[in-house]
């Protein structure tokens, strides 16, 4: 029985309004393993100076869904009528270590992230990304929380998956005390034009309604809990020669406080099931048995 098709209309149907909110799909190709790895685009900032205590938060939008060899695409923007937008918060600064160049490595704790499934063009079209840091304000909430204008308050919207940042980053490094509460490992590279960096960190699926077909343990660490998603960050400051080239980054300085702008994968692997029509003749099957042992009784 090959394994080809995924779960994924159980549950679309829960969405902030009335309305059914759009549904989510992957076109899986021949043999899929199920690794993937989603592109997005996005922008972040911080609550504060770049120093201890400050706290990492932003927004994003998904572009496209890939499989894990990048050959054959599983999702795109707008399939099925829909978008895939994202809020992360609570990323906190633990310890900022600089370099000899101008650079600094930041080591940080804690994070969460909220992923939606909204009809496609619902956030370009309260402002998007150009909204800046007012579009908390205007989704009712505030910088770090997980609302923004035209991702978590939207009508038809639903959610996708809710995940937190774990520890595994550092792992190895192991039995460092550090090692045990971070969750995100960055280096700001400030000599470079424009400025850039990278960061890492994984990521645990905690509900949605897609929530059991991401929450597969994939990731296997020595000294923590296992992990759902890998999450693989490179920013820069906003501006023309920023490496994000997305259309709905624009390659023009952000607006309204954003600091960074950023190009974020996500892999991981999902959950694959038999496709219907093997659960279908599966269940016939059964059926004749148990019709068969009714007629022997």
């Amino acid at each position: 029985m090959k394994l080809r098709h995924l779960a994924t209309a159980l549950g679309a149907a829960m969405s902030f309004s009335a309305m059914a909110a759009p549904i989510f799909s992957l076109t899986p190709p021949a043999g899929w393993d199920g690794t993937f790895s989603i592109k997005m685009v996005g922008y972040e900032a911080f609550t504060g100076p770049l120093a201890v205590g400050a706290e990492n938060f932003g927004v994003l939008k998904v572009t496209s869904i890939v499989d894990g060899g990048g050959q054959n695409t599983l999702w795109v923007d707008g399939q099925n009528g829909a978008e895939i937008t994202g809020v992360f918060s609570q990323i906190r600064v633990a310890l900022v270590v600089p370099g000899a160049l101008g650079d600094a490595r930041v080591l940080s704790t804690g994070g969460v992230a909220n992923f939606f499934i909204n009809p496609f063009g619902s956030f370009n079209a309260t402002g998007g990304f150009a909204q800046g840091l007012s579009g908390y304000a205007q989704a009712g909430g505030a910088p770090n929380t997980n609302v923004y204008d035209g991702i978590s308050n939207v009508a038809a919207g639903g959610s996708l998956v809710n995940a937190n940042w774990v520890t595994g980053v550092s792992d190895a490094f192991f039995p460092n005390p550090l090692a045990t509460t971070i969750t995100v490992d960055g280096t700001f590279i400030a000599t470079s034009t424009p400025q850039s960096g990278f960061a890492a960190g994984f990521l645990s699926v905690t509900g949605g309604t897609y929530g059991a077909m991401f929450d597969t343990n994939s990731f296997i660490f020595n000294h923590s809990a296992p992990a759902d998603l890998r999450a693989n960050n490179t920013f820069c400051t906003p501006g023309v020669f920023c490496s994000a080239s997305v259309a709905d980054a624009g390659g023009l300085p952000a607006a309204g406080g954003w600091a960074l702008r950023i190009d974020d994968p996500i892999n991981g692997r999902v959950n694959v099931v038999p496709e219907p029509t093997s659960v279908a003749l599966l269940g016939l099957g059964l059926l004749a048995l148990a019709s068969a042992r009714r007629r022997k009784i």
